[in-house]
């Protein structure tokens, strides 16, 4: 399986000769601004974050693909509120494969990165910016996997939503063809969302539901308006409810197409590579627009 990616390659701060190659990566529209995942010409490990506005682009993270058979999976990531969310799959010096979800201020990313010295290392590392160092449902199905041999099988895949509201952490268990949804409880609070007195305590990960499912793969998760969705790989587009997840559409030749969730009108379009290739600069979200269909309005 190729590697689930978007690879753009350009000579900043221009997007010619751009090459989108890869299935299920994503683009936001938040705040009018256009956030997307770059190849870097370093090396086919890095990827670099980039916020393109109307007069500027700014690299604000960046991400190495993970070792230990997890290549395939998207890269974990959200905007909210200008917060950058993520969910980064990293290899620790000890070879373990781990999950960390994190945020952090975009101002604060671009800013600091305009500074000299480290400051915008010691910014990332700050443990204030961590809102979970331990994912307990990947831990626990990743140690039966690679720790425990022959306890279970098959590969993992994992991915997020969130909002204001909620945390919603999914992840497929591919030997016994699970998916389950988890919430984090402490997410509105942490981002200043909710005051630290206005809901009981509760554990930090609750597991909502569990669904029966057979995924090819990969998927992509999105909210809005309460309503959760998963794209799968083949472009299935499922309803997340409850008790239940169905099938609700289609998306054809997903391979060739790059999934665009606009926050800013509450849609998710889909917009075809080659189209997004040769688009000229300045990339906005209004140009995405004109080449891209319309998939879930999310307000209707």
């Amino acid at each position: 399986m190729q590697k689930l990616l978007v690879f753009l390659f350009l000579v900043t701060p221009h997007f010619s000769n751009a090459q989108f190659s890869q299935n299920l990566e994503k683009i936001v529209f938040d705040n009018g601004s256009v956030y997307l995942y770059t190849g870097s010409n370093s090396t086919e490990k890095e990827f670099k974050l980039l916020k393109i506005s109307s007069n500027s682009i700014d690299t604000i993270f960046k991400y190495f693909l993970p070792d230990a058979g997890f290549e395939d999976n998207p890269i974990c990531w959200d905007v909210i509120n200008k917060n950058l969310i993520t969910l980064p799959i990293y290899t620790d010096n000890q070879k373990f494969t781990n999950v960390k979800l994190s945020y952090y201020v975009i101002d604060s990313l671009i800013h600091l990165s305009k500074t000299p010295g480290n400051i915008l290392k010691s910014y990332k590392r700050n443990k204030s910016r961590s809102m979970s160092s331990i994912i307990p449902p990947f831990d626990i199905y990743n140690n039966k996997i690679y720790y425990h041999h022959d306890t279970l099988r098959g590969r993992l895949f994992i991915d997020f939503t969130c909002s204001k509201d909620s945390f919603l952490f999914y992840i497929y268990i591919e030997h016994q063809k699970l998916l389950e949804k988890w919430q984090y409880t402490p997410f509105s609070r942490l981002l200043g969302f909710e005051k630290a007195d206005e809901k009981p305590r509760q554990k930090s990960w609750v597991q909502n539901s569990k669904y029966d499912i057979n995924l090819s793969g990969p998927f992509r998760t999105f909210a809005a308006n309460n309503k959760n969705y998963l794209v799968t790989e083949d472009g299935r587009i499922m309803l997340i409810a409850d008790d239940s997840i169905k099938e609700k559409g289609k998306i054809h030749d997903l391979e060739q197409k790059v999934l665009v969730f606009d926050k800013d009108r509450n849609k998710l379009l889909t917009i075809e590579k080659d189209l997004l290739s040769a688009l000229k600069e300045p990339l906005s979200t209004e140009k995405i627009y004109q080449h891209s269909e319309v998939v879930i309005d999310f307000e209707n």
